[in-house]
């Protein structure tokens, strides 16, 4: 027996002795028994009960949030920030990443490529160490990730800067 029939056959022991009258049919239990799926990874079983009920339970979408053929409603350079706080994210882990502020200084397309450069706001000492420890790494895999989403040569700098004020101000005060 498996063990999808083994769970559908305890179901219905246990409420057709119990709360309902003996008899009662699988589509009733189902009605008022919540859906349990019994799934065991190690032996590959109860997957294919699984993702049957989800596609059944899946409504069909009339619209599409983004039109055809576009992947996402973000202009190049937010992509970029994007990215590259990814990678910023990914590489210096723990709360550091969210002490870090990023401003687009450059984005331009230009004969055989694109010219972004970038940089990033600390606001202590410590911090711009850790982040430039782990400057070249952040700035290859974004380059790598850069290429190859703009499908075109990259050149990517990525410049720290300490802010030595108390106050932390708002991104756009950072611009040029």
């Amino acid at each position: 027996m498996e063990i999808g029939e083994a769970a559908d056959a305890c179901l219905v022991d246990h409420f057709s002795k119990d709360s309902e009258p003996k008899g009662i049919e699988f589509e009733q239990l189902l009605n008022i028994a919540p859906v349990v799926f019994y799934v065991s990874a190690l032996e590959e079983e109860g997957v294919d009960d699984l993702l049957e009920h989800l596609l059944e339970k899946a409504t069909s979408c009339t619209s599409w949030p983004v039109e055809p053929g576009k992947s996402t409603n973000m202009t190049k350079p937010e992509q970029v920030q994007e990215l590259i706080r990814e990678k910023i994210y990914r590489i210096l882990h723990r709360e550091l990443p969210h002490n870090v502020h990023q401003v687009n200084r450059l984005f331009r397309r230009v004969e055989g490529g694109i010219i972004i450069h970038q940089d990033l706001v600390v606001f202590t000492k410590s911090h711009q160490k850790l982040v430039l420890s782990s400057l070249h790494r952040i700035q290859d895999t974004a380059t790598e990730d850069l290429k190859e989403l703009f499908k075109s040569d990259v050149s990517l700098r990525l410049h720290v800067k300490l802010n030595k004020s108390k106050q932390r101000r708002n991104v756009e005060d950072y611009s040029i």
